[in-house]
């Protein structure tokens, strides 16, 4: 499973890598275009410290979020299948089945398998349709049904035939992801204690950090001023909003990796779905408060440029096909939150 090392990356979802815009006139601001248009966004959060800093890796801050988020991806990867007869199939469950289909009341070869076994909603290369009636069913169970052959099967000559499929379920097995215990720790790392682990954490993740701002200061900078500020409450129907944003495109990061909703947040971020959500609300904020203080905009010139970029950078044919998908005020906050990062990397000296 491809992990995502940087929480601010994930939350916020299309931050543009933009270089060479000049400063003409103020045209498009924060006033014009922002999500939070009627709200003091800097009444709602408390700035951390992000002129004149100097970092150095002995600097860098590891935050407890940091260390639970590296804590539960290695649980996860350290999980392993367990047979299980007492638990229906749902996505990530691995299982083994036995088939045979048949057309017109003869049995095909080509639709026929003894012990199959794929993990159960993780991109199975299956025919459409087969696997949703497998759900909940237990091991030994047995279902039969119809399905129609689609137009994109290779086999052209069997394209819309009725296939009758007969499906027993073999073996139905469960991801089990170990408990942090004393025990773990021992068996994994050469410390003999959880807390003892989670303090071997901490060097670590500093010397990762740190690398990753040498790397990509814009990003790493404004990671680090993000985890020193806080957010004092959130304007009414914002946490909502994000909610609604968020929980489609994670369900279906969910279901690609075989995971309910909130395993995946977890398994990823370290925090609950809920926590998520909250904290990219954070970072909508505080990319807000920042951009008004400093009084950032855009140029007509910045914008047609960057749009071109963007355009090309996310695979879109051009870019008005880009606005008409993304939206034109979305895509101008998202190029202000960029030159926002920026403002904030050029305030911070890297010390070797």
């Amino acid at each position: 499973m491809k992990r995502k090392g940087c929480l601010m990356m994930g939350l916020l979802g299309m931050t543009l890598v933009m270089s060479g815009c000049k400063k003409e006139e103020n045209v498009i601001s924060f006033n014009d275009v922002s999500q939070f248009k009627d709200i003091d966004t800097k009444a709602y959060v408390t700035i951390g410290e992000y002129k004149g800093l100097n970092v150095t890796a002995d600097t860098i801050p590891v935050s407890d979020l940091e260390v639970n988020t590296r804590i539960a991806s290695d649980l996860y990867k350290n999980g392993v299948y367990t047979d299980s007869d007492d638990q229906p199939i749902t996505a990530g469950a691995k299982i083994r089945i036995s088939v045979s289909g048949s057309i017109d009341g003869k049995d095909h070869p080509g639709f026929t398998s003894e012990g199959y076994e794929f993990v159960y909603g993780y991109e199975e290369q299956i025919m459409d349709g087969f696997t949703a009636n497998l759900k909940g069913l237990y091991k030994g169970e047995q279902v039969q049904f119809d399905l129609v052959v689609p137009a994109t099967f290779q086999e052209s000559a069997l394209v819309g035939k009725v296939v009758t499929f007969k499906v027993t379920i073999d073996n139905v097995q469960v991801y089990c992801i170990p408990e942090l215990t004393d025990e773990y720790v021992q068996d994994i790392s050469e410390v003999e204690t959880v807390e003892e682990y989670k303090e071997s954490l901490v060097p670590l993740l500093r010397d990762e950090k740190f690398t990753a701002i040498q790397k990509n200061k814009k990003a790493g900078v404004w990671q680090l001023v993000s985890d020193s500020s806080s957010i004092n409450s959130y304007p009414e129907g914002v946490v909502e909003a994000k909610e609604e944003q968020l929980r489609e495109r994670l369900e279906m990061y969910a279901q690609l990796q075989g995971m309910e909703l909130e395993q995946y947040v977890y398994n990823n971020f370290g925090v609950s779905f809920e926590e998520y959500v909250k904290l990219s609300a954070k970072q909508d904020l505080l990319l807000d408060a920042i951009g008004r203080a400093e009084k950032i905009f855009l140029t007509e010139k910045e914008y047609d440029e960057c749009l071109v970029s963007f355009a090309s950078q996310y695979g879109y044919n051009d870019k008005k096909t880009m606005l008409e998908v993304l939206g034109e005020e979305k895509v101008k906050e998202a190029i202000l939150w960029d030159k926002v990062m920026q403002y904030v990397a050029d305030q911070v000296t890297i010390t070797e």
